[in-house]
């Protein structure tokens, strides 16, 4: 098994707050896929936002068969999952009129090639006929803290891959004879509306999909301006599980400020994300490395939280699609590229 790094063949141009899709081939294992944008602007009166371009996308989308989403979120949302892979490093400049941004998605292998699979497969994802990107790009006003004058003038989108070459002998012995052992990525995000202070812990969004929960990333904003990160939201959080009834509980409760202290020690980077703190389903919850099944109702998971300010609550998960027999059998899983 070996890796290629290849070049799609689509460059996608920026259409202020509009979408540009384009198609990946099937027939192709997928590792990581990386987006690297680079961009020209005009600043005039305008003033540059402290985050750009960090937001260089509203929805970046990679789903299969038009249907299914495998990464579903703000470029923001990526940036956060990447900035705690890599130890805080991350690739977003903006300056002298130009900008570079790049977002991985490196999740998982994406089992796109379907004659490397195994006759008889069981993983419930079914067969990838059809793999696609839609990226929804910035506006002026996503990118300027102040518009004036300031205009975005060019902006393109290139994405690679690395082609996995692989083997349906390689593939059986890594993710089992019919798949059982494979675990889809998908990273999808949600966002509340604004929560008013209160006294004691309440709910704040259900998060159940259904899938295997590894991993969430929680950020906070001021409910008078969503795009800014705030610290001074919260007091602490809880996350509780509903269903089935029979296992209903509280799964963890933890002080923010404590949250983003354990974040710095366990991810090893200098600098918290303001605002952000990261649930490790896979450590704080389940020990094992593999996260927690999700019952499919929404309710089936709840975020809570004791709120000081009125907040915006925005709840990226990372998720795996798996054979769910396997799972409660307390079968392997394997997870990453």
């Amino acid at each position: 098994m070996r890796a290629q790094n290849i070049l799609h063949n689509e460059v996608l141009s920026i259409k202020e707050g509009e979408s540009t899709p384009t198609k990946l081939p099937v027939g192709v294992t997928y590792g990581e896929i990386r987006i690297f944008v680079e961009g020209t602007y005009t600043l005039g009166t305008g003033v540059l936002h402290s985050d750009s371009p960090r937001q260089v996308f509203r929805n970046a989308k990679l789903e299969y068969n038009n249907a299914n989403a495998i990464y579903s979120g703000k470029s923001k949302d990526f940036r956060i999952m990447n900035y705690y892979d890599q130890i805080g490093v991350e690739h977003f400049t903006a300056a002298n009129g130009k900008f570079e941004a790049l977002l991985r998605w490196n999740k998982g292998m994406i089992l796109a090639d379907e004659s490397v699979l195994p006759a008889g497969h069981v993983h419930p994802f079914g067969k990838i006929t059809q793999l696609n990107i839609d990226l929804t790009w910035m506006t002026k006003s996503d990118f300027f803290s102040t518009v004036g004058t300031a205009t975005i003038d060019t902006a393109k989108a290139y994405i690679s891959y690395d082609q996995i070459e692989t083997t349906k002998s390689e593939i059986m012995q890594i993710f089992g004879d019919r798949l059982e052992r494979y675990a889809l990525p998908r990273v999808t995000a949600k966002q509340t509306d604004a929560k008013v202070a209160n006294t004691e812990l309440s709910e704040v969004l259900n998060v159940g999909s259904g899938n295997l929960h590894k991993r969430a990333f929680v950020t906070t904003f001021d409910n008078a301006n969503p795009a800014v990160e705030q610290d001074d939201r919260i007091e602490k959080y809880q996350v509780k599980r509903t269903l089935p009834v029979s296992d209903a509980k509280e799964l963890i409760t933890a002080r923010y400020k404590a949250a983003q202290a354990d974040d710095k020690s366990f991810y090893k980077f200098g600098t918290a994300l303001k605002g952000t703190f990261a649930i490790d389903y896979d450590k704080e919850v389940s020990m094992d490395g593999r996260g927690i099944l999700v019952e499919s109702k929404e309710e089936a998971l709840k975020l809570l939280a004791k709120i000081d300010n009125p907040t915006v609550f925005r709840y990226v998960s990372e998720e795996y699609v798996v054979n769910r027999e396997h799972v409660q059998s307390g079968g392997k899983l394997v997870f990453g590229i």
